[in-house]
């Protein structure tokens, strides 16, 4: 497989500092079924794992020649679509998707944050319905959700029941698993063979190491960006949900063991595992 062969994802997104949505989330996602993400920023975000102080929207000339720079340049399989963040930009991408009606359109709008706030100028809720969705292949709407931290409900038998920090390894943010997770803090995708062909490895089973949290324990063993992780605890990793699997089956304060491979050479690596931050 060559680097032509891999399908190229435009996605249309705001940029999230904390690195759980927008366009961060949408590069894993895209990374994860093996496709290679091409990200055009639509706006920035002042924000936490709670919620959102302040957003700017890119301007929408910028947000057109982020576009077209790329799509006179690489062959887009796809758009998708995410937060926008106002009418101006609306407005520019309905005239890109114009120019390319045979590229699939995938349509998630965001207006809201999960905490509550608004991610759209008061305008945007108007127009983005009536300009875009007669273009899109698949258009999604959800109602915006309130994270809660803490739980009150006596049916469920922990304090902290719903985990709005992304780094959770089941990678969920509302968790009812148990009240503490044993805590790696990488991010990580399945290896498939455009992955494995993209980083000239023989390996053809386990995760890709896409991100490591500061601080945390896997960065803290000395585990690195590409980084391909074979084995835990003695057992091959078919995919990522392996890995995840026997990261949930331990407690902070674990030892995790990991065979990780690293410019073609295998090595062990221990890591104690900690308590995801709440």
């Amino acid at each position: 497989m060559t680097q032509n062969d891999i399908p190229v994802v435009m996605t249309f997104a705001g940029n999230d500092p904390t690195g759980g949505a927008g366009i961060q989330a949408d590069i894993e996602a895209i990374a994860s079924m093996g496709c290679q993400a091409a990200p055009v920023i639509t706006a920035l975000t002042v924000q936490d794992t709670r919620n959102v102080v302040r957003f700017e929207p890119v301007a929408a000339t910028l947000v057109v020649e982020q576009a077209r720079a790329v799509l006179e340049d690489m062959p887009v399989a796809c758009f998708k679509l995410g937060m926008l963040g106002s009418v101006e930009n609306v407005e520019a991408i309905h005239t890109i998707l114009g120019d390319y009606p045979e590229i699939p359109v995938v349509l998630d709008p965001i207006l809201r944050a999960g905490g509550g706030s608004e991610l759209a100028d008061e305008e945007l809720p108007d127009p983005s319905p009536e300009l875009l969705p007669p273009l899109a292949t698949v258009y999604a709407r959800d109602s915006a959700k309130t994270v809660i931290t803490r739980n009150d409900s006596p049916d469920v038998p922990f304090e902290r029941s719903l985990n709005p920090y992304r780094g959770c390894e089941h990678g969920c943010i509302y968790c009812f698993a148990r009240p503490t997770h044993a805590y790696l803090g990488l991010s990580y995708v399945p290896l498939n063979p455009a992955t494995a062909a993209q980083l000239g490895t023989n390996h053809r089973k386990g995760v890709v190491v896409i991100g490591a949290a500061p601080g945390s324990p896997g960065a803290q063993a000395g585990i690195q960006y590409l980084d391909i992780i074979t084995h835990a605890d003695g057992k091959a990793l078919q995919g990522d949900s392996d890995l995840t699997r026997i990261i949930d089956s331990h407690d902070p304060g674990d030892t995790l063991t990991l065979t990780v491979v690293r410019g073609g050479v295998s090595s062990t690596v221990s890591v104690t595992l900690g308590e995801l931050p709440q």
